[in-house]
Protein backbone atom coordinates (compact mmCIF):
# COMPACT_ATOMS: atom_id res chain seq x y z
CA UNK A 1 0.00 0.00 0.00
CA UNK A 2 1.26 3.30 -1.04
CA UNK A 3 0.77 5.06 2.32
CA UNK A 4 -2.45 4.85 4.22
CA UNK A 5 -5.61 5.70 2.31
CA UNK A 6 -7.70 8.48 3.29
CA UNK A 7 -10.75 8.05 5.96
CA UNK A 8 -13.26 8.59 2.95
CA UNK A 9 -11.54 6.30 0.85
CA UNK A 10 -12.04 3.64 3.48
CA UNK A 11 -15.70 4.35 4.38
CA UNK A 12 -16.08 4.03 0.07
CA UNK A 13 -14.15 0.36 0.10
CA UNK A 14 -16.47 -0.29 3.05
CA UNK A 15 -19.56 0.38 1.24
CA UNK A 16 -18.03 -1.77 -1.43
CA UNK A 17 -17.88 -4.58 0.37
CA UNK A 18 -20.99 -4.69 1.99
CA UNK A 19 -22.27 -4.62 -1.56
CA UNK A 20 -20.48 -7.64 -2.20
CA UNK A 21 -21.29 -9.73 1.49
CA UNK A 22 -24.91 -8.19 1.46
CA UNK A 23 -26.79 -9.96 -1.39
CA UNK A 24 -25.02 -13.54 -0.99
CA UNK A 25 -26.41 -12.70 2.78
CA UNK A 26 -29.54 -12.16 1.86
CA UNK A 27 -30.21 -15.33 -0.75
CA UNK A 28 -28.90 -17.29 1.76
CA UNK A 29 -31.36 -16.52 4.34
CA UNK A 30 -34.36 -16.46 2.59
CA UNK A 31 -34.35 -20.14 0.77
CA UNK A 32 -37.77 -19.27 -0.84
CA UNK A 33 -36.26 -16.57 -3.40
CA UNK A 34 -34.48 -18.12 -6.72
CA UNK A 35 -30.95 -17.39 -6.29
CA UNK A 36 -28.63 -14.88 -8.47
CA UNK A 37 -31.67 -12.58 -9.56
CA UNK A 38 -30.10 -9.56 -8.18
CA UNK A 39 -32.26 -6.76 -9.79
CA UNK A 40 -35.88 -6.91 -8.25
CA UNK A 41 -35.02 -7.67 -5.14
CA UNK A 42 -31.86 -7.17 -3.53
CA UNK A 43 -31.86 -3.93 -5.07
CA UNK A 44 -34.08 -2.41 -3.02
CA UNK A 45 -32.45 -4.16 -0.07
CA UNK A 46 -28.85 -2.44 -0.82
CA UNK A 47 -28.86 0.95 0.34
CA UNK A 48 -29.92 -0.40 3.70
CA UNK A 49 -27.41 -3.94 4.29
CA UNK A 50 -24.46 -3.03 6.33
CA UNK A 51 -21.80 -5.79 7.35
CA UNK A 52 -20.99 -4.27 10.59
CA UNK A 53 -18.20 -6.47 11.55
CA UNK A 54 -14.55 -4.28 12.54
CA UNK A 55 -15.86 -1.00 10.46
CA UNK A 56 -13.17 0.23 8.27
CA UNK A 57 -13.39 3.71 9.12
CA UNK A 58 -13.00 2.46 13.31
CA UNK A 59 -9.96 0.74 11.84
CA UNK A 60 -8.67 4.10 9.93
CA UNK A 61 -8.79 5.63 13.32
CA UNK A 62 -7.46 3.39 15.35
CA UNK A 63 -4.73 3.33 13.43
CA UNK A 64 -4.23 6.88 12.56
CA UNK A 65 -4.05 7.67 16.56
CA UNK A 66 -1.70 4.38 17.67
CA UNK A 67 1.33 6.32 17.57
CA UNK A 68 3.11 8.88 16.59
CA UNK A 69 4.74 7.17 13.94
CA UNK A 70 3.07 7.80 10.36
CA UNK A 71 4.82 4.64 9.04
CA UNK A 72 3.90 2.14 11.69
CA UNK A 73 0.12 3.84 11.35
CA UNK A 74 0.31 2.58 7.39
CA UNK A 75 1.49 -0.48 8.70
CA UNK A 76 -0.93 -1.45 10.93
CA UNK A 77 -3.75 -0.02 8.93
CA UNK A 78 -2.85 -2.25 5.74
CA UNK A 79 -2.88 -5.14 8.24
CA UNK A 80 -6.39 -4.38 9.41
CA UNK A 81 -7.97 -3.45 6.58
CA UNK A 82 -6.81 -6.46 4.56
CA UNK A 83 -7.80 -8.82 7.74
CA UNK A 84 -11.64 -6.85 6.86
CA UNK A 85 -11.29 -7.82 2.82
CA UNK A 86 -10.89 -11.73 4.17
CA UNK A 87 -12.82 -11.46 6.82
CA UNK A 88 -15.84 -10.67 3.93
CA UNK A 89 -14.28 -12.68 1.55
CA UNK A 90 -14.44 -15.98 4.19
CA UNK A 91 -17.64 -15.64 5.34
CA UNK A 92 -18.89 -14.58 1.41
CA UNK A 93 -18.12 -18.56 -0.07
CA UNK A 94 -19.96 -20.23 3.15
CA UNK A 95 -23.27 -17.96 2.43
CA UNK A 96 -22.50 -18.88 -1.09
CA UNK A 97 -22.26 -22.11 -0.13
CA UNK A 98 -25.57 -22.00 1.58
CA UNK A 99 -27.27 -20.63 -1.45
CA UNK A 100 -26.26 -23.15 -3.62
CA UNK A 101 -27.72 -25.52 -1.00
CA UNK A 102 -30.52 -23.95 -1.11
CA UNK A 103 -31.12 -24.24 -4.57
CA UNK A 104 -30.07 -27.35 -5.10
CA UNK A 105 -33.43 -28.41 -2.67
CA UNK A 106 -35.65 -26.03 -3.93
CA UNK A 107 -35.36 -25.18 -7.59
CA UNK A 108 -32.75 -27.87 -9.28
CA UNK A 109 -34.26 -29.79 -11.52
CA UNK A 110 -32.52 -33.42 -10.74
CA UNK A 111 -30.18 -33.00 -13.92
CA UNK A 112 -28.93 -30.09 -12.46
CA UNK A 113 -28.60 -30.92 -8.46
CA UNK A 114 -24.79 -32.40 -9.37
CA UNK A 115 -23.95 -28.28 -10.72
CA UNK A 116 -25.36 -26.97 -7.14
CA UNK A 117 -22.94 -29.92 -5.50
CA UNK A 118 -20.13 -28.92 -7.51
CA UNK A 119 -20.64 -25.08 -6.65
CA UNK A 120 -20.89 -26.15 -2.76
CA UNK A 121 -17.60 -28.13 -3.03
CA UNK A 122 -15.93 -24.67 -4.72
CA UNK A 123 -16.96 -22.56 -2.05
CA UNK A 124 -16.90 -24.71 1.02
CA UNK A 125 -12.92 -25.91 -0.14
CA UNK A 126 -12.40 -22.29 -1.04
CA UNK A 127 -13.86 -21.12 2.98
CA UNK A 128 -11.38 -23.55 4.31
CA UNK A 129 -8.42 -21.96 2.76
CA UNK A 130 -9.55 -18.24 3.53
CA UNK A 131 -10.58 -18.99 6.87
CA UNK A 132 -6.78 -20.24 7.62
CA UNK A 133 -5.32 -17.57 5.92
CA UNK A 134 -7.56 -15.15 7.60
CA UNK A 135 -6.28 -16.38 10.80
CA UNK A 136 -3.02 -16.27 10.18
CA UNK A 137 -3.21 -12.50 9.36
CA UNK A 138 -5.26 -11.82 12.91
CA UNK A 139 -2.44 -13.83 14.51
CA UNK A 140 0.41 -11.45 12.58
CA UNK A 141 -1.69 -8.58 13.40
CA UNK A 142 -2.03 -9.33 17.27
CA UNK A 143 1.99 -10.60 17.31
CA UNK A 144 3.28 -7.09 15.11
CA UNK A 145 1.25 -5.29 17.90
CA UNK A 146 1.96 -7.11 20.78
CA UNK A 147 5.40 -8.37 20.50
CA UNK A 148 6.78 -5.98 17.32
CA UNK A 149 10.00 -7.41 17.76
CA UNK A 150 9.21 -10.84 17.33
CA UNK A 151 7.32 -10.17 14.33
CA UNK A 152 10.32 -11.13 11.37
CA UNK A 153 10.93 -14.35 13.59
CA UNK A 154 7.08 -15.08 13.83
CA UNK A 155 7.05 -14.44 9.51
CA UNK A 156 9.91 -16.69 8.73
CA UNK A 157 8.56 -19.56 11.54
CA UNK A 158 7.91 -22.98 10.19
CA UNK A 159 5.04 -23.30 12.20
CA UNK A 160 3.43 -19.80 12.82
CA UNK A 161 1.03 -21.17 14.49
CA UNK A 162 3.00 -22.97 16.86
CA UNK A 163 5.27 -19.93 17.37
CA UNK A 164 2.48 -17.42 18.26
CA UNK A 165 1.26 -20.19 20.83
CA UNK A 166 4.23 -19.89 22.72
CA UNK A 167 4.59 -16.84 22.70
CA UNK A 168 1.15 -15.34 23.71
CA UNK A 169 1.16 -18.62 26.02
CA UNK A 170 3.96 -17.44 28.09
CA UNK A 171 2.85 -13.88 28.15
CA UNK A 172 0.06 -12.14 30.03
CA UNK A 173 -2.69 -14.41 31.11
CA UNK A 174 -5.49 -12.09 30.37
CA UNK A 175 -4.26 -11.76 26.69
CA UNK A 176 -3.64 -15.48 26.57
CA UNK A 177 -7.31 -16.22 28.29
CA UNK A 178 -9.02 -14.62 25.47
CA UNK A 179 -6.77 -16.53 22.66
CA UNK A 180 -6.09 -20.02 24.02
CA UNK A 181 -10.04 -21.62 23.15
CA UNK A 182 -9.85 -19.73 19.00
CA UNK A 183 -6.16 -21.24 19.39
CA UNK A 184 -7.44 -24.20 20.54
CA UNK A 185 -10.44 -24.61 17.54
CA UNK A 186 -7.75 -23.66 14.89
CA UNK A 187 -5.60 -26.81 15.74
CA UNK A 188 -8.61 -28.79 15.59
CA UNK A 189 -9.36 -27.13 12.20
CA UNK A 190 -5.96 -28.00 10.72
CA UNK A 191 -6.68 -32.01 11.37
CA UNK A 192 -9.85 -32.26 10.06
CA UNK A 193 -10.13 -29.46 7.41
CA UNK A 194 -7.18 -27.59 6.30
CA UNK A 195 -4.74 -30.17 5.95
CA UNK A 196 -6.47 -32.73 4.24
CA UNK A 197 -7.91 -29.89 1.52
CA UNK A 198 -4.73 -28.60 1.06
CA UNK A 199 -1.95 -31.19 0.88
CA UNK A 200 -4.09 -34.59 0.53
CA UNK A 201 -6.74 -35.31 -1.38
CA UNK A 202 -9.69 -33.68 0.13
CA UNK A 203 -12.10 -34.86 1.86
CA UNK A 204 -14.85 -32.42 0.72
CA UNK A 205 -15.89 -34.50 -2.08
CA UNK A 206 -17.18 -37.27 -0.25
CA UNK A 207 -19.58 -35.24 1.74
CA UNK A 208 -20.64 -32.35 -0.70
CA UNK A 209 -20.62 -34.34 -4.03
CA UNK A 210 -21.34 -38.19 -3.57
CA UNK A 211 -22.90 -38.55 0.06
CA UNK A 212 -26.29 -39.92 0.11
CA UNK A 213 -27.03 -36.98 2.80
CA UNK A 214 -27.51 -33.83 2.12
CA UNK A 215 -24.39 -31.62 2.18
CA UNK A 216 -25.35 -29.14 4.79
CA UNK A 217 -26.80 -32.44 7.17
CA UNK A 218 -23.79 -34.13 7.03
CA UNK A 219 -21.22 -33.81 9.62
CA UNK A 220 -18.48 -32.48 8.11
CA UNK A 221 -20.17 -29.39 7.36
CA UNK A 222 -22.51 -28.97 10.38
CA UNK A 223 -19.14 -29.48 12.52
CA UNK A 224 -17.80 -26.48 9.77
CA UNK A 225 -20.20 -24.21 11.09
CA UNK A 226 -20.81 -25.03 14.78
CA UNK A 227 -16.91 -25.16 15.54
CA UNK A 228 -15.58 -22.40 13.25
CA UNK A 229 -17.96 -20.68 11.34
CA UNK A 230 -19.94 -19.69 13.99
CA UNK A 231 -16.66 -19.05 16.67
CA UNK A 232 -15.36 -16.91 14.13
CA UNK A 233 -17.82 -14.28 14.57
CA UNK A 234 -17.05 -14.50 18.47
CA UNK A 235 -13.52 -13.80 17.78
CA UNK A 236 -14.34 -10.51 15.72
CA UNK A 237 -15.67 -9.32 19.19
CA UNK A 238 -12.39 -10.35 20.96
CA UNK A 239 -10.33 -9.07 18.05
CA UNK A 240 -11.83 -5.82 19.06
CA UNK A 241 -11.47 -6.05 22.58
CA UNK A 242 -7.34 -7.10 21.84
CA UNK A 243 -6.84 -4.13 19.63
CA UNK A 244 -7.71 -1.75 22.57
CA UNK A 245 -6.52 -3.25 25.14
CA UNK A 246 -2.91 -3.46 23.55
CA UNK A 247 -3.37 0.81 22.90
CA UNK A 248 -4.99 1.67 26.82
CA UNK A 249 -3.85 -1.42 29.29
CA UNK A 250 -7.18 -1.16 30.11
CA UNK A 251 -8.59 -4.36 31.83
CA UNK A 252 -12.01 -3.25 31.13
CA UNK A 253 -11.56 -3.37 27.34
CA UNK A 254 -11.07 -6.70 27.56
CA UNK A 255 -14.49 -6.47 28.52
CA UNK A 256 -16.14 -5.09 26.44
CA UNK A 257 -18.05 -6.10 23.43
CA UNK A 258 -17.63 -4.24 20.14
CA UNK A 259 -19.99 -3.87 16.82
Amino acid sequence: MEGMVTLEQAEQFDRYLDDFIGKTIFYAKNPHLKPYFYNNVWAKKCPAFTFGKLPLANLWEYAKFYCDDQRKADQIYSKLQDIKLYLVETMNHYYSATVANNAMINFAAESEKMLYRVEMHDHISSFILKYRALWDKFMGCLVFLYYPDYYNDWVNAKSRKRKFKKKFSSGEQVVWDKLDPYISALEEFDDQYRTSEAHQTGRASSFLLFSDKLPYTTDYVTNLLGRHFNPLIDFVNVFGQLLNYIKTHNPEDLNRIYR
